[in-house]
This record gives C-alpha cells, structure tokens and sequence, in this order.
C-alpha cells in the first residue's frame, strides 16, 4: 500500500491511467452481446504456449461484439510439443462453428500464417498471438470504426498496444509508438500516411481479398523480426488508393513474459537480426516500392525505427554482440549503409522515436550513410563555477573536425579536450569531443565552429543560432539548483565511504591519513550501523554517520565532497534529484581498473578520478578513448590504501595460499540501488563458477603441497558468494575469511601467492612483489556475460603478474612451481610489475587529498600549461587537416605566448604564411600579413631556415599596403635584384617621403622593366614631373593611354597634351616641332591622333589641333564621331570645302544616326566654296546640287 500511495503522490495522472487500464483488461464476461456489420477472421501461429491459450481465446470469445456472428478463429499448430493442441480441441469443441485447428509440422511463424489465411473466411483478417489478448471492445471497436468511415475506404487499421508485464501483473502503455492515439481515432490516405508507423501485423486488421489477389505472404527468412514490417510495407505497396485508420479504444495487451522468453526479448541473441531482417526485410520493404516514384516517408520511418534500436543495443555494447563472427558483424555493418542509402537526411533529422537523439541520428547519417548533417550542434552541458570553465559537447563522425570555440570572433584554447570514442561492431562509430573551455568574465559572445561553419548552441535543453552571450551562459549555471545547505556540523564537509556494508577499502585509509595530518578537517566518515566493522572504526575515533540515516542526509546536503572507493548508486544518488549542483563526487577506485568500465562509469558524474598506473590512467583519462573523464578530471596519484599495505608487506612474514576470485554478474541481482546488498539468482551454488571453485578447494594435492610447505590455504570468497557459502562443501582444513573480522591488508601482505581469475586484487598482491595464478576456466564466457565492461588495455598473459591456467590441474602445478621455488615467481614476471606501477613511495594519500584540494582552487597555472599544450596539439591538427588560416593564427599566438616552437613547427609555420599570405593580401587583410610575414622571418632567421620569397615579397607589399613607406623603401630595396616589381614599389615609397630625384633615377637605371600597369605609369610620369621631365612625363602618360584605353583616357590625354606644351615652350620648339611631339604615338595607333586632335579642339586650339590630323594623317575616319571631328575642326580652321566634304559623307553613310540639317550644313558650306570661287569646292557643289 506504501508503494502505491508513493506512485500516487508522484504522479497522480498516471496512477489513475494504468488504474483504469488494469481494471479495462480485467472486466468480467459480457452478458449482452451486440450485432455489427462486419465480420473477422483471426489468424494465430500456435508454439507451445499452452500456457497462454486459455486467456487468449477467454479475451475473444467474451468480446462484446458478438462472438458467435461475427469471429472466425484459425489456430495453426506448428508443430507444438506441449499441451497447445489439447487447449485448442477443448475451445473447438464448444464453438466449433467459430474456431477452426489446423496442425503442421514445425515451420515458423510465417508459414502457419500462410496457411492460416489460406483458411480465413471473413473480409477482415488479422494475426493475434496466441500469447497476447485483447480487450473486450476490441473488435466492437473496430466494427464501429469502420462504419464512421465508410467513405474512407478503409484497407488497414491499426490498433492500440499496451504491454502487459507478466511477472508484476501489471499494465504499461509506454510504447515508444502510443503516440498514433493520443488525440484519439485517425485516418490517413495511404499515400501520405505522415509520421505514423505500423510495425505488427498481430495489432492491425487487413483486407483478406487484398493479400490473396496480390499473392502477399509472410516471408519465412526474416527472423527473428520484422517479418510483420515487411508484409505491411508490402501490403500497403499493394494499395493503389485507399485510408488508414487507428483506433485508440481497441486495445492490444502484449505479454511481456516472466521467464523473459518474448520475441522482444529473445531477438538480440539471434544472428538474423542483422542478416536476414536487413537484407530481406528492410531492403525488401524498400523494394516493394520499386515501381512507385519514391519510398513514402513512413516506410522510411518503420525501417529507421528499427535502426534506432540497432544503435541503441550495439552502440558501445561489445557483449551485446559477441555471438556473432567477425564475418557476420562486418555483414551486418555493410547491410546497415546500404539500407541507410533509401533512406532520406530529412527523414532522419525529424526522426523523433524510440529514444533517438541528435547523437544517433548524427552517427547513421555519418557513419551508415556518409552524409554530413545539415546542421551541428555544440551542447553546453556543465559549469565549473570555480575554475571557470564550461563543458562543450560535440558529436561527430569519426573523421577528425577541425573545431574552432571562438569568444567575439577571438579563438579560445580549451583547458581540455577529450575524444570519447564510441564503436559499434567492432567499427569506429561515433566520436563525442568533451571540451571544456575557459570562459572567465561575462561579456563577449560564444561561437562554435565545426570544419568552419557555425554551430547550434544549446543550453538548458533550448537552441540558439550560431552565438550565445557569455553572460546568459554564466546566469544558467549560477541560477541551477539545488545548493549545499549551510548545516553548522557538516558545512563544506568531507563524505568518505566504501562500501556501505563494510570498510577497509581507499576511503577509510585516506580518513585515516586526514585525520592524522590535517586533524582540523570537517571529515565524516558513512557506514552502515550494522556493519562488522562499525564497532572498530568507532573505537579508533572514526566521526561515524550511519548510512541512510537522518544525519546521513542531512550531510550528503552540506557535503563540498562525496569520496568513495566505489560508484554505484547507493553512493552517488543518495539524494537522487536533490544532490547539490556544487557538490564534487571522487572517486577512489575499489581497485586498479585493467578492464573498460566505460559502459558504467559514463552513468557517472565524476569530478575526480584517482588512478594509480601509467596504462590505466591512460586508458581512463587519455586524450583519447571510451571513458567521458580527460585530462580534467583524471589524476595519477596511487591509491591511498597501498601506502599501508606496503609497510604491512615489510614486516609481514608471508605464509598463506590466497585464494580470492571475482564475482560473475550472472549469478547476482541487479542491486536495490540504494544499498550494495544483492540477492541470489536460484541455482547460484550449482552454477560452473561454484563448481570450479570448490573443486580447487578441495583438491587432494593442493592440501598436501600446502602441509608440506608449511602454509595455509586461504579462501576469501567475493561478498556476493559469501551467501551461498553454507551451501558449498568446503573442507575443514580451508581457513574462509570475509570482511567481518579480517583486515583485507593484512591478509594481502601474509599470502605467499594469490590464486584469483579477473580480479584486480591480483595488482595488490603483486605490488608486494607476491605471485599471481590466474585460474580463468570461463574465459571467453565471463567477457561475453558482464553488462557493463569489456576487455581494457590489460591482457592477462601479456601483461599479467603470472601464469593464466584454464584447467584444475594447471592451477596445481603452478603452485608446485612457487612453492618450489620458495615462494618466488619466474623472471619475466619481475620487470612487469617495475613497468606497470607509478610510484613505489608511501605518499599516495597526500597525492590524492592534494587533488581534492585542487578542485577548489580557480584556474591557474596547471591549466595555463594544460591550455599551451592543447594549442600545439589544435594547430597541429588543423594543419593537417588543411585549415591553414586557423593553423597560421594558433602557431602565432603559441609565438605570442613565447612557447618555443619546434624546427617541425617553425617550417610548418612558414609554409603556411607562404601559402596563405597572398589569400590574406588579396582580402585587403594587410596587417595580418604584415604581422605573420614579420613573425616568419624572425623564426626563419632563430632557426637558421631560408625565408620563402613570398613571404618577404608579401612582407613589403604590406608595408606599401599600411602606407609605412619608411619600412616599405628599406624592403623594396633589398628586393630590386630578384624581383622585378620591386623597383616601382620602392620608388613609390620613396616618391611618399619626397625623395623624387631619387625614386626617379631608380627608375631609369637599366634593368628596369617598363611600366606594366597602370599605377606604374602614373607613378613613372609623377616623378617625370616632379623632376621636371616634361616631355617624359606626357609620352608615360600617352603609352598608358594607349595600353589602358578607358573613360579616364581624355583626362590623361589633355594633361600630356599640356605636359608637352610646357616642354615645348621651355624648349623654344616651333609649331611643327610641337605637333611632332604628341603625334609620334599615332604610328602605335592611329586613333591616338583623332584623340589628340579631339582634346586640342576641346582647349579652343583649333587649328593646331587641324594641323595634327593634317600633318599624319594616316587613314580616314573610321567613325560618325572621327568625320565629325575632322568636320569641326575643318570649319573652326575656315576649309569650308573639307568641312563639307565631311559633313555629305556623314549625311550619306550614316544618314540614320546624324542630324537631320547635316546636309544642309554640307550644302551651305559648298556655297561659301562657291563664293569664295574654290574650283574644288565648286565641283563638289554641282555634283551635290544636281
């Protein structure tokens, strides 16, 4: 009754709703049946569920819709061993009329349907299991359904599926596809049925007609699932028009079986799951598509639905596969892409099911379909208030992104950096980039970009665009609740624990190291009151608080730390959603980690992680790997229990035979969660593990190594075991110790040898220079079996500290082989253990509370260093991902921060400006060239490396680019004799200082090429004039109008033209002379002399502008504007016969475009010719005139 005024309290909606539910599958029979218009038939493939049958057939003969007119029942007996076919007669023989019973030998589901509709005689067909039931309106439901939707033209409905958990006897309508009911009945067109999905034929009704005149079966090779989304997809493929309905109120109880033996269940330990359901199921749903115009959305969707589950299952889960061959996974993977290939990125960034988040749809869309997502979000997800740093999570394939964090467009350098690498048979899958970045202050916007484009920010479950103020990120996390209460006893104080059961573990020796050294630190110390160690540790002076208790809680709310030797729930929910947000979790290890914990300690929130071997504190917290904790949270210090066993191993004559294996999760409950205490599954004493071990126990010949040797034998049986132990036949002479009342240091440091499987107390004994017999008789089993690790970094015959045995017989002759020996191991096992552990000291306590310590300490110089290591390591990287821009800006701000650069990186460094510079140039980003080309050249000359030409080439065009014409002449100059641009840029320089003599006979000497643009010309004519070279400066001037002909040619030309003048004058030039001057040029071009010639007519200089055309004329006009020209200039310099002459040729050739008094003009000035008695002009009169 506690239990259920909890559930109500909790959540009252819900206790309501699965009420109504159980009561709903509970009804008593119907007394009153109803009469429909339409009529089923129900198909059931029948396997030894006689167990079942009598509540399946109970749920259709009492439907309200009446039994007897409107239900056609076809059992198929597949070939059932049990009493399926007895239930099935006894039914038949009350409703013969309804219930038809087909027998064949054991085929599978798909062919007893097969023939079931062969059978069927009723337009509506469907597939209940015999296993499952329905609810009484299920069908009435249903007939009515049908009625309202008549003009619908129903051809398949769907209906409501609720589990019922048989082991409970309880109802949960959480299935992942409920959300079809929500807003109650539905209909959809087939053709756009939206994101609705049906995946069981057992929960939908189909019209009979249909499946036979298309010939539709089930198909008996897609095992162990989806043999009821294929024949959907090919039903509806089938459906050239018509609707789909969903009816809520008809309900489908699935049975979810005790014994756990539901295909739901059962179909992950079967290798067509990823054979025969992909190759077949999947891509046979698309192909039943073939000959429409695309694969509609929602078979996408059923097919992506099942794929999200793949993930979910297999994704870092190497024991949720290891059934299968290398062969079949590689298959399995090659399936999976080619199926990924039908289905559309859209389809999978809206994918919204079974738990699918933007991780997974980020792996199938990389790493299944080998397409980039549109889009990439950055997940803000922690805040270390102290240290100032935010965590930034990014999910990517597993190419290596070139990640840019960026503080108002300023990149910032992570403090730390982790790839989290996640598999998935046996391939790289996905990778997780955990970064977590200073962000000290709260001004400033955060960007984050990925391969250089913007990523989503979120933050508190909501998405902003491309930037988020630094600001809004601080408030979130300072507003988070809840805080460390302020309790006078336990404010700020230290929570240490092992187990809560026993001690003498990590934490009750760094309580003792606390205690003694740093007496005046607010420690407590958790245990449970019953324990057999609460009375020793109350009598040396332990501050105890009794797990669970009152003063517990009210502890674990004040708590700045929570430091334990182990992680289960017990330890770090106590307080569930109620622990503070600025309380720190450590985590001392219960024992050197050698295999991957990933898959458990990921659950975790771990701030500091205590390691105490090179290999391991890799493995854990290396840049790379499975665990979620880096650089940050991870420490190498020893654990703090091995300070004491050292000195204990010292003094200690060894002279036991210890004999302490693991535990098999197998054999073992799953814990309360909120104790370490387990129960038994049945049959834990009869189990191989119990067996092997007591054989060992009591082999004949162990007992008499060990009497002649002087020793005992010695079993310490995991804690889990310790409960069957009364069941087990241990002989007399075996010593048996447990927590209660046995010191597990002392018993280390007395063991001549240990004898263990997996178990990491093997490190413990070897660190005291002990042997080790590793006894692994389920070798390949008891990897397959664990849930929540894998094989680590540790191999036990590569790396182990002794021999590893499969068989009884090897255990003894290994011990003969110690004990002969005098209790010493083989040579090769000696270096292993020097190579393996860190320290050798007795300092590890005051290394791990120097790391607690440190989680209060704000960011400083260890991160500084951190951050300086991760910039060479991100500009790396960037370089050789081919982001040579953000590689160029890191290796300068490393340059910047006077870290010395490698030769490797200084080449790098200059290849880069090499290669980027004349991009930086070209944007007009000047100073960045500037700064990079000057940093280059310095680093080229302290490495003594030859700086490329186009850096220096860059360097100086930056100089002229800012307009530092001092800095640009000195490295203009240094270039004139392999550059041959130099001279110009110099001398431009020079010219900006006033040094035009100078500039101008760098110019002139010889070697110089001619002006090649038009900036050149310009200056070469500047400094023309400035010298006062003004016949120079006008030829300069007319070259660059012959060679640049634009709309600024006619201002250049009338500025030579007055150049030339000025020569002339100053020259004492006579009229030929001058003309001689600007008419040279017409020999390149002669419309340079109608250009010429049109200026001087512009300046009022009419008749010598008539004289220059006069004087080389080469051709005629070519144009309207030519004539003109010649026209005018005729008239203004009185040739009235030339001026009409122009004037009829203009009239005549372009009579559409001139004006139309144009010949009038020509006909006026021939009568001035005429009056003027110009014989020429007279004839030209009469011809125009006649």
């Amino acid at each position: 009754m506690n239990k259920k005024l909890r559930k109500f309290i909790r959540s009252p909606r819900l206790f309501i709703k699965d009420m109504l539910i159980k009561r709903q599958a509970k009804k008593a029979p119907v007394v009153n049946k109803i009469t429909g218009n339409h009529k089923f038939s129900v198909v059931s493939a029948v396997y030894n569920v006689g167990r079942y049958l009598d509540k399946y057939f109970e749920s259709l003969i009492n439907q309200r819709l009446d039994f007897k007119d409107h239900l056609q029942l076809v059992l198929v007996d597949d070939g059932s061993i049990d009493n399926s076919a007895e239930i099935i007669k006894k039914w038949q023989q009350r409703y013969p009329e309804n219930i038809v019973y087909l027998h064949k030998e054991n085929g599978g589901q798909a062919s007893a349907r097969n023939l079931g509709i062969r059978h069927a005689s009723h337009k509506w067909v469907t597939f209940i299991d015999p296993d499952d039931f329905v609810n009484q309106d299920y069908f009435l439901g249903l007939s009515t359904f049908i009625d309202k939707n008549k003009s619908s033209d129903l051809r398949m409905i769907g209906c409501h599926q609720i589990f019922y958990m048989e082991k409970t006897d309880k109802f949960k309508d959480d299935h992942p596809l409920r959300y079809k009911f929500i807003n109650g009945n539905k209909v959809f067109p087939i053709a756009d049925m939206g994101t609705n999905i049906q995946l069981s034929a057992a929960t939908a009704i189909f019209h009979r007609s249909t499946i036979l005149d298309n010939e539709l079966a089930f198909d008996s090779r897609v095992k162990p699932n989806f043999e009821d989304g294929l024949f959907i997809a090919q039903y509806l493929a089938a459906c050239p028009s018509g609707s789909v309905g969903f009816v809520k109120d008809a309900i489908y109880y699935y049975r979810k079986r005790e014994d756990g033996t539901s295909t739901l269940d059962t179909s992950w330990q079967h290798p067509g799951r990823l054979g025969a359901v992909l190759e077949h199921g999947y891509l046979g749903a698309f192909a039943a598509f073939d000959s429409h115009e695309k694969i509609p959305v929602h078979i996408q969707r059923t097919v992506l639905y099942d794929i999200v589950w793949i993930v979910r299952q297999l994704m870092d889960r190497p024991q949720a596969h290891a059934f299968l061959t290398q062969e079949q996974r590689t298959r399995g993977m090659d399936l999976l892409r080619e199926v990924c290939a039908h289905i559309g990125v859209e389809t999978v960034m809206q994918f919204e099911l079974a738990g699918c988040w933007f991780m997974h749809k980020l792996a199938i869309l990389e790493s299944l379909k080998g397409t980039p997502p549109p889009f990439q979000i950055a997940y803000i997800e922690e805040m270390d208030e102290v240290k100032q740093q935010v965590l930034i999570t990014i999910y990517t394939g597993t190419k290596a992104p070139i990640l840019s964090y960026q503080r108002d467009g300023v990149d910032i350098i992570p403090d730390h950096l982790k790839v989290v690498e996640h598999k998935m048979l046996d391939e790289d899958f996905l990778h997780c980039w955990r970064c977590w970045l200073p962000l000290v202050g709260g001004t400033g916007k955060l960007a984050v970009k990925i391969n250089g484009k913007s990523a989503r920010l979120s933050l508190g479950g909501k998405l902003h665009q491309d930037t988020l103020p630094v600001g809004d990120i601080r408030k979130h996390f300072s507003s988070r609740t809840p805080r460390r209460r302020s309790v006078p006893r336990y404010e700020n104080c230290w929570l240490l624990m092992d187990r809560d059961t026993h001690a003498d573990d990590n934490a009750e020796h760094l309580y003792r190291h606390i205690a003694r050294t740093d007496p005046s630190k607010n420690i407590f110390f958790v245990l449970d009151e019953n324990s057999f160690d609460w009375d020793r540790l109350s009598r040396d002076g332990f501050k105890l608080l009794a797990y669970g208790s009152v003063e517990h809680r009210s502890a674990a709310t004040c708590a700045s730390k929570i430091i334990s030797s182990h992680a289960d729930a017990y330890v770090v929910d106590l307080l569930g959603k109620s622990t503070p947000v600025n309380q720190h979790f450590v985590f001392l290890q219960h024992g050197v980690i050698k295999d991957d914990l990933s898959g458990w300690l990921n659950k975790k929130k771990i701030h500091c992680f205590v390691t105490s071997a090179g290999r391991e504190h890799q493995s854990i917290g290396g840049n790379a790997g499975a665990y979620n904790v880096g650089s940050k949270e991870t420490v190498l210090t020893g654990m703090p229990r091995h300070d004491r066993l050292k000195s204990l191993a010292d003094a200690c004559e060894p002279n036991d035979i210890l004999i302490m294996p693991t535990w098999r999760s197998a054999l073992m409950a799953a814990p309360t969660g909120t104790s370490a205490k387990r129960v038994l599954v049945d049959n834990a004493a009869e189990s191989t593990y119990a067996t092997a071990w007591v054989g060992l126990l009591n082999d004949p010949d162990l007992k008499r190594m060990a009497e002649q040797a002087g020793k005992r034998i010695v079993f310490f049986p995991h804690a889990n075991m310790q409960a069957i132990l009364e069941q087990l036949q241990i002989p007399e002479h075996i010593h048996v110790c447990s927590h209660a009342g046995t010191s597990i240091q002392e018993l280390f440091a007395s063991a001549t040898m240990l004898i263990t499987d997996y178990s990491s107390v093997a490190f413990e004994v070897a660190m005291i220079n002990r042997p080790v017999v590793y006894y692994q008789f389920d070798e390949k089993e008891f990897f397959d079996q664990q849930s929540s690790y894998t094989r680590g970094y540790f191999d036990y015959r590569q790396d182990g500290f002794g021999p590893v045995v499969t068989a009884h017989t090897e255990v003894i002759a290994a011990v003969d082989e110690i004990l002969e020996n005098n209790g010493s191991w083989h040579e090769a096992y000696g270096p292993r253990i020097q190579n393996f552990f860190t320290f050798q000291d007795n300092d590890n306590c005051a290394r791990v509370v120097a790391a607690i310590e440190a989680l209060d300490e704000p960011r400083g110089e260890a991160e500084e260093n951190a951050s300086a290591r991760m910039l060479r390591s991100l500009a790396a990287t960037a370089y050789q991902l081919g982001d040579l821009d953000l590689a160029a800006r890191r290796y300068r701000r490393l340059m910047e921060m006077e870290i010395l650069l490698t030769m490797e990186e200084v080449s790098r460094y200059l290849e880069i400006v090499e290669s980027q510079a004349p991009v930086w140039f070209g944007k007009k980003d000047y100073e960045r060239c500037m700064k990079s080309a000057k940093i280059a050249v310095r680093k080229a000359e302290e490495h003594h490396l030859q700086t490329p030409d186009m850096i220096l080439a860059i360097q100086a065009a930056s100089a002229s680019a800012q307009k530092q014409w001092g800095l640009a002449a000195e490295l203009w100059t240094a270039r004139l004799t392999n550059d041959p641009d130099a001279p110009f840029a110099a001398a431009e320089a020079l010219k900006h200082q006033g040094w035009l003599h100078e500039a101008s006979v760098l110019l002139t000497r010889a070697g110089v090429r001619l002006p090649s643009s038009r900036n050149e010309y310009q200056l070469a004519a500047d400094l023309a004039v400035g010298t006062g070279d003004w016949k120079r400066a006008a030829d300069l001037l007319l070259d660059m109008v012959f060679d640049y002909k634009d709309n600024k040619s006619v201002a250049v030309i009338e500025r030579a033209l007055k150049l030339y003048e000025t020569h002339a004058a100053q020259n004492h030039l006579n009229l030929g002379e001058t003309v001689e001057l600007w008419t040279t040029h017409a020999s390149r071009d002669s419309s340079m002399l109608y250009a010429i010639a049109g200026a001087l007519y512009r300046q009022e200089k009419h008749a010598l502008g008539y004289t220059t055309l006069g004087s080389r004329l080469m051709r005629a006009p070519v144009s309207q504007a030519e004539w003109q020209l010649l026209a005018d200039l005729a008239i203004a310099s009185s040739d009235w016969g030339a001026a009409a002459d122009a004037l009829r040729l203009i009239a005549v050739r372009y009579s559409s475009s001139c004006p139309v008094d144009t010949l009038d003009k020509a006909l006026d000035l021939y009568q001035k010719c005429k009056e003027r008695a110009d014989s020429d002009s007279t004839v030209h009169y009469q011809e125009e005139t006649s």
